[in-house]
């Protein structure tokens, strides 16, 4: 076989491969295998939209706060029905031991009524007419009994004897000692009203024992003398007098201080 070719040249100057029929002096590269595409990262957003169902519902939802606030004043609504009702049982199982015992003390009282009606106030028991005490407790039972004003009071240690004006009837009253309810002797239609009226506020319950005291001191008298005490209303001021059993007399002023001798 020629070393030349059709064109007169060798074989070994240039080959068909310039042309791109043939060889070259650079080796063809060996063909790379076809890159196998490689499967893109998806985003964070394409796994929440492509997510199934399923796996949305089955995550942990956050605690509604207005829900919460819904349920615990529901709870307190029950919780304080069970208290009212327990509350309003109690009460009225209190009224219901109110009513029986009231019932019982009415009985009770039923089978001592009498007792209680014999028995005398203390009022009158502790009536000792020469005393504060039992002054007071005597005028405050004959204003209550005989109301308007007084133009003579005598007061002695068994009775008051008391003339009382009212819407001109002038009576004439006493009352013993030891008694519960005064006595109206007579009355006395169109009488005019004294000068000088006293009113049972006028009339101090100190005032008699002080002018004993007072006027025994000064004329020498014991207690036991004393017959009776007077008080009346001059000029517009009140006076006491106490008057002896041996006819001494002395007078005292509205609080029954000492003044004077009378005779």
């Amino acid at each position: 076989m020629s070393d030349y070719d059709a064109f007169g040249r060798k074989k070994d100057d240039a080959g068909l491969g310039d042309l791109g029929w043939g060889t070259s002096d650079s080796p063809t590269a060996p063909p790379q295998p076809a890159e196998t595409p490689v499967p893109a990262t998806p985003q964070a957003s394409e796994l929440t939209s492509t997510a199934p169902p399923s796996a949305a519902l089955g995550r942990r939802r956050g605690r509604n706060p207005v829900v919460a606030l819904v349920q615990f004043a529901v709870l307190a609504a029950i919780i304080f029905g069970i208290y009212s009702t327990v509350t309003a049982g109690g009460e009225a199982v209190d009224q219901a031991r109110g009513v029986i015992d009231a019932l019982d003390d009415g009985v009770g009282q039923a089978t001592t009524t009498t007792d209680e009606d014999d028995s005398v106030p203390e009022r009158v028991e502790a009536r000792a007419l020469f005393k504060p005490r039992g002054l007071s407790s005597a005028l405050e039972l004959l204003e209550q009994e005989v109301p308007g004003k007084v133009s003579n009071l005598a007061i002695r240690r068994d009775r008051i004897d008391i003339q009382v004006f009212r819407a001109g009837n002038l009576r004439f009253v006493s009352l013993a000692a030891d008694a519960e309810a005064p006595t109206i002797h007579t009355t006395q239609t169109g009488v005019a009203l004294p000068a000088y009226p006293l009113s049972y506020e006028e009339i101090n319950p100190t005032a008699p024992a002080r002018l004993i005291r007072a006027a025994g001191a000064r004329l020498g008298k014991a207690p036991s003398q004393v017959d009776y005490l007077v008080a009346q209303k001059f000029t517009g001021t009140v006076q006491w007098g106490v008057y002896y059993k041996d006819g001494a007399i002395a007078q005292g002023d509205s609080r029954g201080r000492y003044v004077r001798r009378i005779s």
